[in-house]
C-alpha cells in the first residue's frame, strides 16, 4: 500500500516523460520551493530507442516493438515511479517548511514561521513585525490628521475660475502665472491669445485685463 505523504496543499507538478520535478508552495504566503530535477530512467530508454528507431527505419520492426514495450512498462510503472519521485521531492524540500500544530498548515520557515512561538505567523503573529507595521500605519494616519488642520490654500485664489493659456507657437498648455512656455520657451506675453498673461482671465478686447487690470501687451 502506498505511503501517504502529508505536506503543503498547493503543488505544481513539473514532471515530463523525461524526468520529475515539483514546486511546493507555502500555505500562507504561497512562495514556491522547487525540488531538484530527477531524470526518469524509462524516459531515457524510450528516447534512446526512439532515436535508434528513427535512424534505422529499415529495421523498424525491432525498434518499433522495443519502443512499444518501454511505453507499456512506463504505463505500468509510471504511477509508482511518479509517486516515489514525489515522495523524494517532499523529503528534499521539507526542511524549508514547518507544520503548524494549531491550524495544520505547512508554512515556509523564511517568512511565515514564528520561531519563538513555535506556530505559523497566522496563528501567532510576530510581535515586533506587527508593532512596526501598526506604528507606520498610525504615523501615516496622524500625518493626514495634522495636515487636514493646515490651511494649504491660504495664499491661493480659490474663487476665480481656473484658466489655461495655450501657447500659440507650440500648442502646449501654460499654467497661469508662468512667464515662459515649458514646451518651446516662448515668453507668455508674446502669446497672441485671448487670455491675460498675468491672471489667465479671458480678455474682452480692451487695453486692460478686466480681472486684474494689467495692461494688455
Amino acid at each position: 500500500m502506498a505511503k501517504t505523504v502529508e505536506f503543503v496543499s498547493e503543488i505544481e507538478d513539473l514532471s515530463t516523460e523525461k524526468g520529475y520535478q515539483f514546486t511546493f508552495h507555502c500555505d500562507k504566503c504561497h512562495s514556491g520551493y522547487t525540488s531538484s530535477y530527477k531524470a526518469a530512467s524509462l524516459g531515457i530508454a524510450a528516447d534512446l530507442l526512439g532515436t535508434a528507431g528513427d535512424v534505422l527505419e529499415d529495421f523498424g520492426s525491432f525498434f518499433g516493438k522495443s519502443k512499444e514495450v518501454v511505453k507499456g512498462v512506463q504505463g505500468a510503472l509510471g504511477g509508482k515511479t511518479h509517486s516515489d519521485a514525489h515522495a523524494e521531492a517532499v523529503e528534499e524540500v521539507k526542511p524549508q517548511f514547518k507544520h503548524c500544530s494549531r491550524c495544520g498548515h505547512w508554512v515556509c520557515v523564511a517568512a511565515c514561521w514564528n520561531v519563538t512561538a513555535g506556530l505559523c505567523e497566522e496563528c501567532a503573529p510576530n510581535v515586533r513585525e506587527e508593532l512596526v507595521s501598526k506604528q507606520t500605519h498610525l504615523t501615516v494616519e496622524q500625518l493626514g490628521q495634522r495636515l487636514s488642520k493646515q490651511d494649504l490654500t491660504k495664499d491661493m485664489d480659490v474663487t476665480t475660475p481656473a484658466q489655461v493659456i495655450t501657447c500659440a507657437k507650440c500648442g502646449v498648455d501654460i499654467a497661469v502665472g508662468m512667464k515662459f512656455c515649458s514646451g518651446c520657451g516662448e515668453p507668455v506675453r508674446s502669446v497672441k491669445g485671448a487670455f491675460c498673461s498675468e491672471c489667465g482671465s479671458k480678455l474682452s478686447g480692451g487695453k486692460f485685463c478686466p480681472s486684474c487690470g494689467k495692461p494688455v501687451q
